[in-house]
């Protein structure tokens, strides 16, 4: 029975805004003990979240009709994936909610939003200078899809630790998902033209996501688990690990392509926006001009993965996915701002459907960079934001990552000193960001004293300090980039 608290949440505060920089949480335990850690952190973004997706859901559907298809998803969920059941329920006990009102929030796009867009792109050996794997997704999304959202960095009891980006709080992620053996996961939506690509299965892409980085340690794996759950509808699937493995699948719920990359000329880099390639596959697509975004998108960031072949940086598969230009095959559209054009590059920007996040990983260091906007702070959902990434090193104990966090703020700081001492010209501006970015240092350093006795008495407490400690040092670590 799917029971769903209509009006029960309508006193959230519609003068709060997103948060320039997100919150991160750290979560331990069980699938359900995570999800209870989570919902209880941050029960007022969820319940705001909820009636978020609940009043577009019901822009279309009755509640009756609402609730009796979240049953039929729910029931599929439980019996393919029960961990993702399991943090569900988390979730609405930590969050004073109830199951079917966390369901609703991760069925978003079932009720309410008919598409997704995204890129995505990755490079391995000799396409990049350092040799290393570099995997990165856009999230693509609109307004009532972004900013309410968190961090989410996962300790299971059982699996690896990942790290996770809820667009929307009481959601289990986005479209990037990492964990500790350098397994990267991204999806960009794909194309379900025929009856059959839109079967029913396995609803919250989201979470298939989850439970591969969560159990899997490699790409085959990921590829055989997120195969193995039967993902509803057309998606498209960036996989990547720590050998250097790279491939893509393609998938409706009614068959899978997976290619490499050579398969159509690329040199040991892959990518990929929301149209099939292979031959088969298109059997479910769109005509080009139908899907004109995506083929234009797929375009500009194939000529610039060529042009910067061999001296492939994380810096400048940054900017790729950053890039307001759009390539035809013939000439460059420069900085485009149409409603419609803007569609067609890169880092979108249209008045509702532009790049909330962004993920990056560098596979063989285990190492993440997310960005919550755009890299052009103008055109970020999100105010103040500040267009810059936040780094996680995804190691197994949360101790270590807290090392790393701490390690990369103050060396953040150190390098913005080092620039205005070198440069001579600080303005006051830029020093009251760096004095901030200290101040937020010295936060951290004081959350992790509290941790080191916390450890010694209360487990829950040293958790829940170390996601203060981790947000933070991250906040130092953004801020003292933009100086």
């Amino acid at each position: 029975m799917i029971e769903i608290n209509w009006e029960k949440y309508l006193d959230f505060d519609a003068q709060t805004p997103p948060p320039g920089m997100r919150e991160h949480i750290f979560v331990e335990g069980t699938p359900y003990e995570m999800g209870r850690q989570y919902g209880s952190q941050t029960k007022e973004m969820i319940k705001r979240n909820f009636c978020l997706v609940a009043g577009d859901a019901l822009k279309s559907y009755t509640r009756e009709q609402v609730a009796d298809r979240l049953a039929v998803l729910c029931a599929d969920i439980e019996d393919k994936a029960p961990e993702i059941h399991d943090w569900y329920r988390g979730i609405a006990d930590g969050a004073g909610m109830t199951y079917g009102e966390i369901a609703l929030i991760n069925m978003q796009l079932w009720f309410s939003i008919p598409e997704m867009m995204c890129s995505t792109i990755a490079a391995r050996g000799e396409a990049t200078e350092s040799g290393k794997t570099i995997a990165g997704v856009n999230g693509d999304i609109t307004y009532n899809m972004s900013g309410y959202g968190v961090t989410m960095i996962a300790f299971p009891e059982k699996g690896n630790a990942f790290v996770t980006l809820p667009q929307l709080a009481g959601q289990m992620g986005a479209n990037f998902a990492m964990n500790e053996k350098g397994l990267i996961v991204t999806f960009d939506g794909g194309e379900a033209e025929l009856d059959e690509d839109t079967e029913f299965g396995f609803a919250d892409f989201i979470s298939s996501m989850v439970v591969a980085v969560s159990r899997c340690n490699n790409a085959v794996q990921a590829e055989e688990t997120i195969k193995g759950l039967g993902v509803a509808c057309g998606w498209i699937y960036l996989l990547a690990d720590a050998t250097g493995d790279l491939r893509i699948l393609e998938h409706t719920s009614s068959r899978d392509l997976t290619r490499f990359p050579g398969d159509y000329g690329e040199k040991n880099y892959i990518h990929a926006a929301n149209h099939f390639l292979d031959p088969d596959m298109r059997r479910s697509s769109l005509a080009r001009e139908l899907n004109l975004d995506s083929y234009l998108r797929y375009d500009t960031e194939e000529q610039l993965l060529r042009e910067k072949l061999g001296t492939l940086t994380l810096e400048n598969m940054m900017d790729i996915l950053a890039c307001p230009d759009s390539w035809d095959g013939e000439t460059w559209s420069r900085n485009l701002w149409g409603v419609e054009e803007s569609n067609y590059t890169p880092e979108m920007r249209a008045p509702d459907f532009r790049t909330g996040t962004r993920g990056f990983g560098v596979a063989e260091d285990a190492e993440a960079y997310i960005l919550h906007g755009t890299a052009d702070t103008a055109v970020s959902y999100m105010p103040e934001s500040m267009g810059k990434y936040a780094k996680i090193v995804i190691r197994h104990e949360p101790a270590e990552v807290l090392e790393h966090m701490e390690e990369d703020a103050m060396m953040a700081a150190w390098e913005a000193a080092r620039r205005l001492s070198e440069e001579g010209t600080a303005s006051k501006e830029q020093l009251q960001i760096l004095d901030e970015a200290k101040k937020h240092i010295y936060a951290g350093k004081n959350y992790l004293a509290k941790i080191n006795i916390y450890n010694t008495f209360d487990a829950e407490a040293a958790r829940i300090n170390s996601g203060y400690a981790a947000s933070e040092f991250e906040y130092a670590y953004v801020m003292a980039q933009t100086v």
